[in-house]
């Protein structure tokens, strides 16, 4: 009898734990725009533009991200999402993110979300016609 108890214990305590992580991972929806291709850079080295201003080289969007609402003074969790977009850019082959962090207008608290684009430059040179 005791043995069965610690058992359905071991087993509810694992349950909660695994719904506790992943509950907690950041969560970023995507939305293929443009062609994804294969991986070209790391994770880290796909820069975070937050104006297009900022981006010098001609480029087209291949994904729209979102990020789901979170409060604005939990910056670590804002920033693991700043992350998960980086690395999903990194894998589709984009070349950087344009991301902004927006008020979420719908909420009584103090809401914000990340939105914004995994981009691709454009290789002027081989996309003009001949």
């Amino acid at each position: 009898m005791q043995r069965t108890a610690n058992r359905a214990t071991k087993v509810i305590f694992l349950c909660l734990t695994f719904f506790c992580f992943f509950s907690c991972a950041p969560k970023v929806d995507v939305i293929q725009t443009g062609p994804w291709t294969t991986p070209s850079k790391k994770w880290k080295e796909i820069p975070v533009f937050s104006s297009r201003e900022e981006i010098k080289k001609t480029w087209i969007a291949v994904a729209l991200f979102h990020g789901k609402s979170i409060l604005a003074v939990k910056r670590n969790k804002i920033e693991a999402q700043v992350k998960k977009a980086r690395k999903i850019a990194s894998k589709i082959g984009a070349d950087a993110v344009l991301l902004v962090e927006a008020r979420d207008e719908t909420s009584t608290k103090r809401m914000v979300y990340i939105s914004g684009v995994a981009i691709k430059y454009v290789n002027e040179k081989k996309s003009l016609p001949k």
